[in-house]
This record gives structure tokens, C-alpha cells and sequence, in this order.
């Protein structure tokens, strides 16, 4: 395993810390690195990276490159802050979880601009988001919601669904209402304006059910 602070993000992380002033744990770094140690596996690296994400606000993470995890300089920032609680702590947990997600069998689609294209990358998200409940929180959607409720905070009043992302706020509402089957992706299909019911019917067959736990 291992994880690479690049020199930018380092100097992201001092002079955020010196315009809000706080001081930094003289072991930031090697919380750094326990972090992903903790939730990765030996198939997975971690790189904490500026480049990818340049200029981003948000705490954002990319699964772009196999077996590599990208993770911006805002959710470093966020972690080094906030090592000790809980609530960011899971939230990072579930970032990792969706990312790995992605990177295992996803479905591949290529229709830019269309909307078969944003169909496909809404239910891949989706799938990324059950997936990773399944991996951080052994399936538990209430962990799963507090984490997403997290992220939504963070993104605020910019919190809308786009192209490639539906909105937090409506990933979260599928979370807590669904389990992942035909009948969500169906669901999906007519938000998105997808008719293409052949395309349907290939994510119908292509991802399996998963189901959540859920305590009233």
C-alpha cells in the first residue's frame, strides 16, 4: 500500500491551516497514510493529489485509473482537521468504499450528451453508492445516509442533479427508500428520460440486486 502526498497538496493543507488558524498535527502525514492503509486494500493506492481536482471547493475523490484512488486537496484538508470524528471519518470511509466500487465491473456507455448517456452514469453512481454501503457499513443504510448527508452538507445550495451525478439529496432519498434491483433502474430511466429500452434491459442484467439493512 501507499499513499502519496503530493508537494502541492502539502502546501494547500499548510496555508488553509495558516488562513484559518489552526495549527496541524506535526503527524499529519502519517494520519494520511494510516487512513488509507485502514481502508483500502493491497489492490488499491491512494493518491492525494491537486492536480486531478485543481481549484476544487468540495471534497471529491476520483476512481478514474485502475487501481488508483485520487483523492483532492479539500477532503485531505477536511481529515487532517477532522481525524478524530466520526461523522468525517465515515463519511471518507464511504468516499473509498464508492470509489472501489467503480472500479469493479462497471458498466461502460459511451453517448455523450444524450439521455441514454446521463441514465448511464446516474445508475452507475447509484450502484457506487450501495456498493459502498455494502463495503464501509456492512449494508447498513443508516451509516450509509449519514454519510451521504455529509457530503450533501458540504456541497450546500449547489447540491443539483447533473449529467454525470444525480443530486445527493435525491441519492439519498433512493438510499433510504430502495434497495438497488430492475424496479430503481427503471425508476431512473424515466427521471433521465431514457426510452431506450434495450439499454434498460442490459442494466437490468448487468448489476445484481443489492439490498441494504434498514432499522426503523
Amino acid at each position: 500500500m501507499i499513499s502519496m502526498v503530493s508537494p502541492i497538496v502539502d502546501l494547500y493543507v499548510r496555508r488553509k491551516a495558516k488562513k484559518e488558524h489552526r495549527s496541524l498535527p506535526k503527524n499529519y502525514k502519517l494520519i494520511l497514510r494510516e487512513f488509507a492503509e485502514k481502508y483500502c486494500t493491497n489492490k488499491v493506492k491512494i493518491h492525494y493529489l491537486w492536480l486531478w481536482d485543481a481549484g476544487g471547493r468540495f471534497p471529491n475523490a476520483s476512481a478514474t485509473i485502475p487501481g488508483v484512488i485520487l483523492i483532492n486537496s479539500v477532503w485531505v484538508s477536511l481529515l487532517i482537521d477532522k481525524y478524530a470524528d466520526k461523522t468525517t471519518t465515515d463519511a471518507f470511509k464511504m468516499t473509498i468504499s464508492h470509489e472501489m466500487t467503480h472500479q469493479e465491473n462497471e458498466f461502460f456507455y459511451i453517448e455523450p450528451f444524450s439521455r441514454n448517456q446521463k441514465f448511464v452514469n446516474w445508475i452507475n453512481e447509484i450502484h457506487a453508492d450501495y456498493g459502498g454501503i455494502i463495503k464501509a457499513f456492512d449494508g447498513d443504510a443508516n451509516r450509509g445516509i449519514n454519510a451521504l448527508e455529509f457530503k450533501k452538507k458540504c456541497k450546500g445550495e449547489k447540491d443539483k442533479d447533473g449529467r454525470s451525478h444525480p443530486s445527493w439529496k435525491r441519492r439519498i432519498a433512493y438510499i433510504r427508500k430502495y434497495d438497488f434491483n430492475d424496479d430503481l433502474i427503471k425508476k431512473v430511466a424515466e427521471i433521465t428520460g431514457c426510452k431506450n429500452q434495450k439499454l434498460i434491459n442490459k442494466l437490468c442484467m448487468f448489476y445484481d440486486n443489492i439490498e441494504l439493512r434498514r432499522i426503523a
